[in-house]
């Protein structure tokens, strides 16, 4: 039986980037499924063009996986 797969997403008002809050909520996130979820990983799509969000996954350990016609596919292991 395959391991359950867990994705995320975030969506932050203009007046709220660039201070660390998607960083530190995608840190939190991620601690919780690994942590309370024993998740082996989480994936994230970044719509193409969207290098503030590239910027956070990678920051975070996330690498990108697989492109699409509109978005990029990302993935952070913790096995």
């Amino acid at each position: 039986m395959e391991p359950p797969k867990y994705g995320l997403g975030y969506l932050l008002a203009s007046s709220a980037t660039g201070q660390g809050v998607a960083t530190e909520s995608v840190r939190a996130v991620v601690a919780w499924a690994r942590d309370v979820l024993l998740a082996e990983a989480v994936f994230a799509g970044v719509t193409h063009g969207n290098s503030p969000s590239v910027a956070v996954l990678e920051r975070l350990g996330f690498s990108a996986v697989q492109e699409f016609e509109s978005y990029t596919r990302f993935r952070l292991c913790f096995t």
